[in-house]
């Protein structure tokens, strides 16, 4: 890791929650390509447990899962803590906006699936923006 004015800088620690395997690896693969540091979460459940445990930058979340939703975690987490990123992501269409409802509740950016690589990349680095810790550039 470089090293600035004596100190170590690490890169933006990053975590999937999504129960559609595919698409979790997919993100992961993208991300970790791009020099983030990534966890995974199956479940709302996984993600509280590692929260609990670990500290993230940014929280990557599908909002319909089994056991705790993305609506559920979200407010779990900015409960918690009202620094975290979250972004949000979702295919579902209805009449309800769940993205409108994630940003409601604190969410920094949300993407509808399906989303293309480089719309991943930019609501990453915007969720990032503000941390002072080093950024991949997209």
């Amino acid at each position: 890791m470089p090293s600035v004015g004596g100190h170590t800088e690490r890169q933006p620690r990053i975590m999937i929650v999504d129960d559609d395997g595919i698409l979790r690896e997919n993100i992961a693969e993208i991300l970790s390509e791009t020099g983030y540091e990534i966890h995974q979460a199956i479940t709302g459940e996984e993600a509280v447990n590692l929260i609990a445990l670990e500290s993230f930058d940014l929280i990557v979340t599908d909002i319909f899962m089994p056991d705790i939703d993305g609506i559920e975690l979200i407010r779990k987490l900015l409960k918690r803590d009202n620094a975290t990123r979250v972004l949000a992501m979702t295919g579902h269409s209805g009449d309800v906006d769940y993205l409108e409802v994630a940003e409601a509740l604190g969410a920094r950016h949300t993407l509808r699936k399906p989303f293309r690589s480089q719309e991943l990349l930019d609501a990453v680095t915007q969720c990032l923006s503000e941390l002072s810790i080093p950024l991949k550039e997209s």
